[in-house]
């Protein structure tokens, strides 16, 4: 990661910002990015087919791909902080 590397042009000064990039990384990594390895067949009319997968879809935490247009404008849900 560039952002760890004090030479490079993307090095994070402060640790929010090294934290927003890597949690940005890991949406597009686990919601847009579809991975190869997690296609699953789909057989329609004798032919074998391929339904693309991402990690989350892999693991039912959504129901298409997304973008990153779509993750910009989702809306977190609130975080209830106890103490």
């Amino acid at each position: 990661n560039g952002r760890l590397v004090r030479k490079s042009l993307a090095f994070s000064k402060k640790v929010r910002m090294l934290a927003v990039s890597t949690a940005w990384e890991d949406l597009y990594y686990n919601f847009v990015r579809v991975h190869k390895s997690l296609r699953k067949p789909s057989r329609q009319a004798g032919k074998t087919q391929w339904i693309q997968q991402t990690p989350a879809l892999a693991a039912n935490l959504a129901r298409q791909p997304h973008t990153v247009r779509s993750l910009r404008f989702a809306v977190a849900p609130k975080q209830h902080l106890s103490g």
